[in-house]
């Protein structure tokens, strides 16, 4: 429990009313997923704010993998997450400490129990209990910022933050007071190859989105028979995935994406994809008589792509898995 003390001076309320001005209007959003062994709701705004999460095992009651234990919450307890991107909060050495405060326009709350997140990097965390004062103080605030030692972190505005915690709270209460479900038998694996491509897919992509959920554009993946075996194989373009809660692509570099091919000659033998980085992919017809994929590359490779002019490289299926299209002679 956050220890509530009550300003006895008006200062604190003056410098983020006077800071306020200065603060973008962003709402704040909240976000879920069950993926039948966690779950996990959380509230953010952007990914240089603060971040509110909760989560536990699901009832459905599927594997927990050990790498997700730490993003779980006791029950009755939400997670402060404070990136260690943030000014004050980047500490060489993450040791406890105590000089963080949560601050409104009304009242202070010690943040005593902050620690950093070794095991996912997410920064300083602190619990904060669901029926805590701070959660209600943030629901009838006007601003909010994190107090620390080597300066202020915020303000923040508070537009949409307390439905948003109201939500994600009775999201994760209700989880936490579900009773276990009777586990499901395991379903049989395919073993129809394109069922297994397919399969493999779709797991790729969850583990890709860290099992929060995803969306997938409509048209992908592409389906065309690289390798001449008479079978479809898949072509996933990982520019068309969006991973939720996500701000950015983290399946993307600065410019070129993910891009995994499930050839049906190759995947039963390898149970994996053939990958490669590329801006974009279509399928065209090859000189050879093949499907090739084509695909855009950085600006400073297109001298060497197979066609200079679009900057386009060319991938095929080959004896060995994908390979490169050569250019072809001057």
């Amino acid at each position: 429990m956050l220890v509530l003390r009550v300003l006895r001076s008006i200062r604190l309320a003056v410098a983020l009313c006077a800071m306020g001005s200065a603060v973008l209007a962003q709402g704040w959003k909240v976000a879920s997923f069950d993926n039948g062994a966690w779950f996990e709701a959380w509230v953010t705004a952007t990914e240089s704010w603060p971040e509110f999460h909760c989560g536990g095992v699901s009832p459905r009651g599927l594997p927990l993998p050990e790498s997700d234990e730490a993003m779980l919450t006791q029950p009755g307890t939400l997670g402060l997450i404070m990136p260690d991107r943030s000014p004050g909060l980047a500490y060489s050495d993450p040791l406890p400490r105590s000089d963080l405060r949560l601050v409104t326009d009304r009242a202070a709350f010690g943040l005593p129990l902050a620690h950093y997140d070794l095991i996912n990097s997410q920064g300083w965390t602190h619990p904060i209990g669901t029926k805590d004062a701070a959660i209600a103080a943030l629901s009838v605030a006007q601003v909010w910022a994190i107090d620390g030692a080597h300066g202020r972190w915020g303000p923040f505005p508070t537009t949409g933050l307390g439905p948003a915690l109201a939500e994600m709270i009775a999201y994760c209460e209700a989880r936490w007071a579900a009773p276990p479900r009777p586990k499901a038998p395991a379903p049989a694996a395919p073993t129809n190859v394109t069922a297994m491509m397919q399969a493999a897919l779709t797991r790729d992509i969850a583990e890709t989105c860290e099992w929060r959920g995803y969306s997938v554009d409509p048209g992908a993946p592409l389906a065309a028979d690289l390798d001449a075996d008479g079978q479809p194989d898949l072509v996933m373009d990982f520019r068309a995935v969006t991973c939720m809660g996500a701000t950015h692509q983290g399946h993307c570099g600065a410019a070129l994406c993910y891009i995994h091919v499930y050839l049906s000659s190759r995947y039963p033998a390898t149970g994996t994809s053939d990958d490669f980085l590329g801006i974009g992919a279509k399928l065209v017809q090859g000189t050879d008589g093949k499907v090739w994929i084509g695909t855009g590359t950085r600006a400073a490779a297109c001298p060497d792509a197979y066609d200079p002019a679009t900057c386009t490289s060319y991938w095929r299926a080959g004896r060995n898995g994908l390979e490169v299209v050569p250019c072809p002679a001057p």
